[in-house]
Formats: structure tokens, sequence, C-alpha cells
């Protein structure tokens, strides 16, 4: 099954058809997938079949992608010879591929057409936070209102995705702490924060929020403040009509499966003050389903606080979906590799998760030291008992508003960078699940013996080789970027140092790769086919290769950054060489956006200008508005399915509208745990709407790579 071409993404919005009129479920039926522009024809004996011309054929009709049927008028004598064929226009694209069909009453399912032309779609897309987004209906922050106004300019300049970051409510502290995207609370929960509270009530008084969007960045702490006293009067004013109400109802009969317990959650995380379920009062400290229906009784409406809110939130947000498919659209979303460890996930099913293991990412180019994101890793056994059934909800949820999804480290999907508590130190973690030393086979790969001198003065000393693995104390991972440690440098003779680099590098990029690919081949399939959405991976980093293999086989679109070649070899890659299955990006929200990254690093940019550009003599110190443009054009004409820039590049091109300060423009810092996430569009919508000169050129730059 071609999964890109029978995703949502293709069958109800790029691809969609035109329902046909005269169908009945009891007709003979062919499952196949082609662009709008082709006419599946059935031809074969006699006249009524066009004695095998396909102008003369029967036409099939089409319900929704990817079913077809013979209009029911037709009657057709059983064993009668026939073939389907696809034509544009007057024009055969392709004839069914082996022996000619036979006609058969009986036989009500066609199967799929034989040999199908491999048709691939091609499309432009744009990638903006919803925190981030200005229109002058926002209040003080981008909403979901605003996101599908956004869609609305996105068409206009030829972009058939919008992609965002994570959407899911981060309350934790109620502060700018609350910023970080992908520190989820809940899995499911949308952001209270994105829900525009004049369209909940137009009489509101919001006046001190909209005043906020002057502010060149979000004022997050201002904002939630002023928004949950509104949410809190509007919930006084409406909450009744609203609980009572046939809509709300059956919102939460589709949700409440989730919704209960994120709603006491709330309720107990705003009654004590932290997030932090552990010093919760007993015995609201763990969870369980009496405690659940018991606080909802005695609590009702305090409680249904949060019902209300997710019921708008999920209103607004499907809104701005429809408006967005409307016009072409469709949403990208993402999904995060972790949650909290202060979650109702977390409190509710403490049994899928390994709450003393951190998650994080070994060194790259962007932290020198790794990562420690803090959340905790998944038991993946226990996932399993159920079928997974944790992840498929998850995906099956994301489904009610995104057409596409990101796999926020989908490596984790292999394995995952564990750093046990309470280790801070990214350095300080090994993969989990690997398959580390023995100290006799340490011995048997050149070490004379294993000794002490190798390993550092206790568990927590940085300057080791090895680090002791979190489940079985007498087994050893390598630890990563050691050559640099003092001790290699100092206490290892030469043979040592060999011995050691050849067990790091079999550790590191050799000796996993079936293991890993067996582990990810045991969860994904299924998570994906859960729902119709169309995958797509962020596999960046320290990437092992089975990664490739396995994408490949899943037909799950890898990502291509030029600054982060999958070949360690190159400086940059080519993007006229990216496969079709991928998503091509200029850079991603960790990432300094196109003018800033010029200004990194002088040496690199001269490489880049000569060297992939072909420009020659010296590079200027700043990206003008046309090499940016090149940039952009690069990434458009590349063979990936998808190229899915940030705004800031695409603004880029334009020396007129592009934010003057270059720096201001990045979204996240990886390496700075304290991140403030708030960039915002410094223009508006309707600024970006009435901008005909620059929405010509990019409507242009699409067109002409046959996105």
């Amino acid at each position: 099954m071609n999964r890109i071409n029978n995703s949502s993404v293709i069958t109800d919005v790029l691809w969609e058809r035109k329902v046909s009129d005269n169908i009945s479920q009891n007709e003979f039926r062919l499952k196949l997938t082609v662009p709008p522009s082709i006419k599946v024809v059935l031809v074969g004996e006699g006249d009524q079949l066009g004695n095998w011309q396909p102008a003369s054929g029967v036409e099939m009709l089409c319900e929704k992608l990817p079913y077809w049927y013979i209009p029911s008028a037709l009657k057709v004598s059983e064993g009668t010879n026939y073939k389907f064929v696809l034509l544009e226009g007057e024009d055969v694209v392709a004839w069914e591929s082996g022996d000619n069909r036979m006609w058969i009453d009986a036989n009500k399912d066609l199967g799929e057409f034989r040999g199908l032309p491999d048709f691939r779609p091609r499309m432009a897309g744009i990638v903006m936070p919803v925190f981030s987004l200005r229109g002058e209906g926002c209040e003080g922050i981008g909403d979901f209102t605003a996101l599908g106004d956004f869609a609305q300019w996105a068409s206009m300049a030829g972009m058939r995705v919008v992609q965002t970051l994570p959407v899911n409510d981060t309350t934790i502290t109620h502060t700018w702490k609350d910023s970080y995207p992908y520190n989820a609370i809940s899995t499911y929960a949308l952001h209270p924060l994105y829900i525009r509270v004049s369209e909940i009530d137009s009489s509101a008084d919001v006046s001190e929020l909209v005043a906020l969007n002057g502010l060149e960045t979000v004022d997050y702490d201002r904002v939630d403040a002023l928004k949950w006293t509104l949410f809190r009067e509007l919930y006084e004013r409406r909450g009744g009509e609203t609980l009572c109400c046939s809509e709300y109802n059956d919102f939460y009969n589709a949700n409440k499966y989730w919704l209960k317990s994120y709603a006491v959650f709330s309720y107990l995380r705003d009654k004590f003050q932290t997030s932090d379920h552990s010093s919760w009062d007993e015995p609201y400290n763990y969870y369980y389903k009496e405690l659940e229906e018991r606080v909802i009784k005695e609590n009702y409406k305090e409680v249904a606080l949060y019902f209300f809110l997710q019921f708008h939130a999920d209103k607004q947000l499907k809104a701005a979906r429809n408006k967005a498919r409307s016009c072409g659209v469709v949403f990208k979303g993402d999904i995060p590799i972790g949650v909290s460890l202060n979650s109702v996930e977390v409190w509710k099913e403490p049994h899928l998760f390994n709450v003393n293991g951190q998650t994080g990412a070994p060194p790259d180019d962007f932290a020198v030291e790794g990562q420690n994101w803090g959340f905790p890793t998944y038991d993946w056994y226990a996932m399993s008992k159920d079928n997974y059934r944790w992840w498929k909800q998850r995906f099956e949820k994301m489904a009610d508003y995104f057409d596409m999804y990101r796999v926020d480290h989908i490596l984790g999907f292999f394995r995952i960078w564990e750093i046990q508590k309470p280790q801070k130190s990214g350095l300080m973690g090994h993969f989990v699940p690997a398959l580390p030393f023995s100290a006799d086979e340490l011995r048997s790969w050149g070490f004379p013996m294993w000794e002490e001198r190798y390993l550092g003065v206790d568990d927590n000393d940085p300057n080791t080789l090895f680090v002791r693995d979190h489940s079985c104390y007498s087994m050893y991972h390598p630890r990563i970027s050691a050559q640099f440690t003092q001790r290699y440098n100092e206490v290892l003779d030469g043979y040592e140092k060999d011995r050691f680099n050849a067990i790091y590098n079999h550790y590191f990029y050799h000796r996993h790769n079936d293991f890993w690919a067996g582990k990810a081949l045991a969860k994904l399939p299924e998570l994906i086919d859960a729902t119709s959405m169309l995958c797509c991976a962020e596999d960046l980093g320290m990437i092992p290769n089975c990664v490739e293999w396995v994408l490949g086989q899943l037909q799950i679109a890898s990502l291509e950054i030029q600054r982060m070649p999958k070949d360690p070899h190159c400086l940059f890659s080519n993007t006229a060489y990216y496969p079709y299955q991928s998503v091509a990006a200029t850079s991603t929200h960790d990432m300094n956006p196109i003018r800033a990254w010029w200004r990194e690093d002088r040496g690199l940019t001269q490489r880049y200008y000569n060297d992939i550009m072909c420009w020659g003599g010296e590079a200027p110190v700043d990206a003008s508005g046309e090499i940016c443009r090149w940039i952009v054009e690069a990434h458009l004409h590349s063979p990936s399915m998808a190229a899915i820039l940030p705004w800031q590049d695409y603004l880029a091109m334009d020396e007129g509208l592009r934010k003057p300060d270059a720096e201001s423009e990045r979204v996240n810092v990886p390496s700075n745990p304290d991140n403030y996430w708030n960039y915002r569009m410094h223009l508006s919508i309707e600024q970006l709407e009435k901008a005909t000169d620059f929405n010509a050129t990019l409507s242009e730059l699409v067109r002409n790579s046959y996105r």
C-alpha cells in the first residue's frame, strides 16, 4: 500500500474528488488513488464496454478516494473480459497490467488497480508556531482562530501545508516557564491559551489582551494571568448553558476517556499549586478510578471548568482545520517524543514509564555536552502488553486536527538516550535499549584486563571512559565523547587508546543496527496505521544506519536539513539529491534561520557561498534577499515530496518586509534549558495579505517548482 498517496493529505484535500451521484455501496468497487486530472475507465468486450477503445469505455465514479464504483445502471454479462485504463483528457496514461479480468457478478470487491503508475504529489508548506501568530483579532498570543486565517494566507501564496509546533497543554506553573511546547502535561488536551476568548463571548472585555498584541514578543505571564481571569468569568456566565448543549455532550462522550482524568489533574494542580503530583496530599498523589469519580462528584463545578475550556479549544481548532481544508491547505502537527514527568499521563499510568530515567540526546553540533530533556523514558514492554494502546489513542486524537504529523525524535522508537537520575549532564547517558559490554568482552577486544582506572571515582564522575548500565551494574557502555576526557588522554597508553576507539566505534556505529531496527519495526507499523495521517520523521542527530532502511520500508518521510547532512563526510547536503520520500527544510525551530545562520561562522558561510551556491568571490557579511531567495528556490526545486520552510526564511527574501534584526528571529536554543519560547511574527496576517508583491513572488516560486 502506498501510505503517502492514501493518506488523508492526498485523499481528503490535495486530490479530493467531488462526490459522484448514483453510487450504491453494493456496487462493484475498485481501489486506487490518482490525481484529479486522471479518469478511471472500464473497457472491455462488447459495445457497452467500448470494444476495448478507452475513449468509448465506461467512466468510473468516485465517492471518496481511494474507492471507485461502476455506475449502477451498467449491466455486464458474466464472463465478459475487461480491464481498467487511466486517462488524462483523451490520452492514455496507463493500461492495467496482467491478464484480462473476467466479470463475475458475485465478486463485488475488485481489489486494486494492477500496475498503478507512481504518481508523486509534491507540496510546499510553511512552519509557524501557534503562539507566534499575530493577527488583529489575537489576544496577546497566537491562537487557533489565527491559525485558520494564516492558512488562508498560505493558500494565497501557493502553500498546501501549515506546520505547527506541539499544541498540547503545558500549564505547570502558570508562568513563562510553561512556554516550552514539548513539555506537555497531557497528550490529548489542547493548550487553553490558544483559545480566542472573544469567540466564546463577543461581549468579553479583552482590551488588555489586545493591547499586548503590540509587543514585539509574547508576554507569556501577563497573557496567562489575564486569560485565566477571563476564562473563569466566562465560565460563570456561559458554563451552565454550554455544559447542557448537545454539541458539548457529543464532545464529552467522544473524549471522556482522557478528558475526565485531565480535568481532575488540572483541578488538583491548581488546588495544590503544583503539578508535581508526588507532592500532593494523600490520597491524591496517585490515580485510581474511584478517586477520579469522587473528585468530579464533590467538586463538579470547579472540575467542569476544564471540560468547558477543552470543548472550546477543540471547537476552535476544528474550525481552523476546516477553514484550511476549504482552501486546499492541511495542518501538520508535531508529536513530542516525551511527556512531562508532572503530567496526567504519568500520574494516571505510571507503569508505562521509567520515572528514574530522563530522556535526552547525545552531543551534536548544537549541544556539545548533549541534552537532558528531563522526560521519563517509556517502558516499551509494558506498552506492548495492550498492543501500544497509549500511543494509538494519542495518534487517533491528533487526527481530529491534523492530516500530517512530525514525529519528534523518531530515533526514540529505535532507542532513546537515557540519563539516570540524579545525573544532569547529557554526557552521562547511554542508549536504551542497548547491548552493553561485560568485562570479559572488553578484555576480548584487547584491553589487557578490566581495571577500575578506566572508570571515574564514582558513577557521577564525568571523567570516565565507561558508563555503567542503568539496569545491570556489571555491564558497561563507552561514555559518549570520552576521547575528550582527562582520563583518556593522560591514563591510557597508545595501544589502549586504539583498543578503546575500536570498542567505541563498534558500539556507536555498528553493534546495534539489526537490534534497533527490530525494536522500531515492533512498534511503528501499527502506530502509523492507526490513522490516515501522513507520517514524517525528525531523524536528526546521531543516526543509526538502520534508520534510513526502516523509514523507507514504512514509507515515513525523512527530514532533510542542508546544514545537517546525513552523510558524515559532507559539510552540506545537496538539495538536488534529496530522496522523494522526505521533507526538505532550510532550518528547524532549534536552529538559527537563514540570515542569523549566515553570520554564525564566516568560514562556513564562505564555503557555502562558493561550493554550494557556486558564486565567486568573497561572501557578503549579511545574507541579502537574493541569497535567501536562492536558498529557498533550491529547497523548493528539490525532489522531496514536501518543502516546508520556516516563515522567517521565506520572508528573508524580501528586504523590505523581513525583520530588521535577524538575531531575534530564532525560536529556541536547545542548549538553554530555560529558553523563553516567545518569538512572534513582526507583521500581522492582515499585513501579509496586503503584501501583494511578496505574495505574487512566493506563489510564482512555488508554481515554478511544480508544487
